[in-house]
Parts: C-alpha cells; structure tokens; sequence
C-alpha cells in the first residue's frame, strides 16, 4: 500500500507517500485504516492509499520486523486489546463439503 500524507506549506501542497501494510479499518466513522508503516514499524492512521501490488521486498521487510520484536513464527490472530485468540482442533475446519 502506498499511503498518501497531506502535508500543506505555505504555498502549495506536497504529496508525500510511505510504504505500508494494511492492519484493518480503525472504526471510526470517518473511514480510516490503521497501517503498519515500513520504513519505522510503527503503527499509523489514514484516510486515503493507493493499492498496489505485494512485492517481494515488502514481504522481506515485515518478516524482518517481526523477527525484531521475536513475533511468532506462525500466524496468530488476536482481539482489539492484543489479546492472542486462542483455536483448538475441534474448531478448524476440515474442509470437507458433507451435506449430511
């Protein structure tokens, strides 16, 4: 994702654009989406990005990230307080299509 920073200096206005992934929509009303910022790590707010294509760097650079602040190396999801939620077996789906 490209995110698009509106900065306005006395004259004109500058586009600057940062390198992110999206981590969902923030809640609010106004249609925002938190993003994990590339370049710093850090978790930031907007309103408006552009899409673009996951290349291979962009991979590189969260797995990076994650290994700094040792993440787990499997998938986790968790709620709103970072709290990991937790699936047993019984929850996983097989895959399977019976209509019985």
């Amino acid at each position: 994702w490209n995110l698009d920073n509106m900065f306005k200096p006395m004259r004109n206005i500058t586009m600057i654009c940062v390198n992110g992934q999206c981590l969902g929509p923030t809640g609010n009303q106004q249609g925002g989406h938190w993003f994990l910022s590339l370049s710093t790590g850090a978790r930031i707010r907007r309103h408006q990005w552009t899409e673009l294509p996951m290349p291979v760097e962009v991979i590189n650079r969260v797995n990076a990230l994650g290994k700094a602040q040792q993440m787990p190396k499997t998938l986790t999801f968790g709620d709103r307080h970072a709290h990991e939620i937790q699936d047993t077996l019984n929850e996983i789906d097989s895959g399977s299509n019976d209509e019985s």
